[in-house]
């Protein structure tokens, strides 16, 4: 297991595996993070899912401010959907709650704009 914590480092250029839970990606697609959680003891499956989770966190976050910054429901989907993986961990299921907010938001006022172009050429 000792040799699969090396290469996953080694896979994300990091010296400590502390540095794990600082990426801006997620890392579960990794070999060598399966390897760690198929042949770690619990204690170690704990602490590497906790980097990860903090990890896909830090990515979804991410997307999260994007979505704020361009009103995109296309983002704020993306960024509901990284959330759900870890709705129970730290605020993620206040974003969650968000991003459907602000989606319910962005299409009410388009149906709204919708409506009022259709009260416009009417008049015409």
């Amino acid at each position: 297991t000792r040799a699969h914590i090396g290469l996953l480092l080694a896979e994300y250029h990091l010296n400590d595996e502390s540095q794990l839970q600082e990426l801006s990606q997620p890392f579960y697609t990794s070999n060598n993070y399966a390897n760690i959680c198929r042949f770690g003891s619990p204690a170690l499956k704990e602490r590497f899912s906790e980097y990860n989770k903090q990890a896909t966190y830090n990515c979804a976050q991410i997307e999260y401010e994007a979505a704020i910054n361009s009103n995109s429901v296309k983002q704020y989907e993306t960024a509901k959907q990284m959330f759900l993986p870890i709705k129970d961990y730290r605020d993620s299921a206040e974003k969650i709650k968000n991003c459907e907010t602000q989606i319910s938001e962005i299409h009410e006022a388009e149906r709204y704009l919708m409506n009022m172009q259709l009260q416009e050429q009417q008049k015409s």
